[in-house]
Order: C-alpha cells, then structure tokens, then sequence
C-alpha cells in the first residue's frame, strides 16, 4: 500500500509539475496571435495580428468624437453629397469665397496621429506668412485620413487634425476668426488604392485660402 501511495504521489507531483510549465510556456508565449486573441487594451482600437493593422472598434463608443456624429445617427446625406460632388464651396461659404491661383502644400501625418511633425512646419509657417500679408484673407483647413477606421472614427480624427493645424496657425498669430476647420474623413483620399504609399498621401490636411465675408 505505502508502494502505491508513493506512486500515486509521484505520478499526481509529475502531472503538476508539466501543468506548471505549460502554462509558463503560454504566458511566455508573446505572439502576436495571443495578444490580438486574449488581450485587448481599452483604446478602442482592434489589433488583427494576420493583417497587421489597427481599426476602430465598430461597437465602441468614439473616443474623439469632435464632429457630433454618432454611429446610430447615421450618415449626414447631404453633408456626403456635397463631398462627393466636390462642391467643398457650400461647406464653407458663409466663411468666404476661395481665392483662385493661390495653393498651400499638404501638411502629412502619421498613421492614426494628429500632431504636427517637425518636418511639417515650415509648410504651416508659409500659410501664416500668407494671412499676415493679406488682412482680408483667411484659411479653410480640411482634415484627411486614409479608409482604415470606420466613417465616424476617420471624420473625428479629421477634425483633430484639422484643430491641429489651426492651433498652430494661432501660435503664430493668426487669428481664430481666421480659421475654419472642416473634417472629410477618409471620404476625399488623394491617392486611391491600398498600402502605405497611398495610405500616407491621404492622411493630411489641406488648407484653402478664401477672401473671408465681411
């Protein structure tokens, strides 16, 4: 009897033992598969580990929700119209009249960011010359992503973007009266297709010299 106690005791001890050490194997076990499988942070935002891509949560609430669209609203009809007919003008035309012949290069950002790069300001520091030199001037910034996210998740980082833009513009001195922010989304990409060479053209903000209404 006390042989097949040993027994059993060694046999429960080894079966233990190889228990234990699995499961520091699974927890030592850094993939990427297990992370996107098991472990999600409270951002908001879904890691697919075979896509290697980051995407807005469609059940989750916005987190920069600026534009006041909500998911359950549903689409604004005539705001996507005006989008996709081009007709940027009635967006903002009781701000001013585009001013013709005179353009501003993009100001780029990375992947799901809205700040201003270093290597970004100097085109910024041009629009600001501009509205320093001409007084009745003033600036549209339309804000850019590229279509990974949801509608409603690329409009919010638009206008974050956008905000960006014109924060800095303010630093510089120029007034907020000035300034007009609009957000498209990922509804205007200036490059169509996929990957990042088109990805990072169309994560941008653009900024649109108008003769402001008096």
């Amino acid at each position: 009897m006390m042989k097949i106690a040993k027994l059993f005791s060694l046999a429960a001890a080894s079966f233990a033992l190889a228990s234990f050490t699995a499961a520091c194997g699974w927890f030592q076990d850094d993939s990427e598969e297990h992370i996107s499988r098991f472990y999600q942070p409270d951002d908001g935002i879904t890691r697919d580990a075979d896509k290697d891509a980051k995407i807005a949560r469609e059940d989750s609430e916005d987190p920069f929700n600026l534009t006041g669209v909500k998911e359950e609203d549903g689409p604004d009809s005539s705001w996507s119209d005006k989008v996709a007919g081009g007709d940027d003008g009635e967006l903002y035309a009781d701000f001013g009249t585009r001013i013709q012949g005179v353009t501003f290069e993009p100001v780029y950002f990375l992947f799901d960011q809205n700040m201003i790069l270093k290597t970004q300001e100097d085109k910024l520091i041009k629009v600001a010359d501009y509205l320093k030199s001409n007084a009745a001037a003033g600036v549209v910034v339309e804000g850019n992503c590229d279509e990974r996210g949801t509608t409603e998740y690329n409009r919010a980082l638009g206008e974050k973007r956008a905000i960006a833009a014109k924060t800095f513009l303010m630093d510089q001195g120029i007034a907020e009266s000035r300034i007009k922010t609009i957000s498209y989304g990922e509804e205007r990409p200036a490059e169509t297709g996929t990957g990042e060479d088109v990805f990072r053209l169309n994560r941008r903000d653009e900024f649109i010299p108008v003769t402001m209404k008096k």
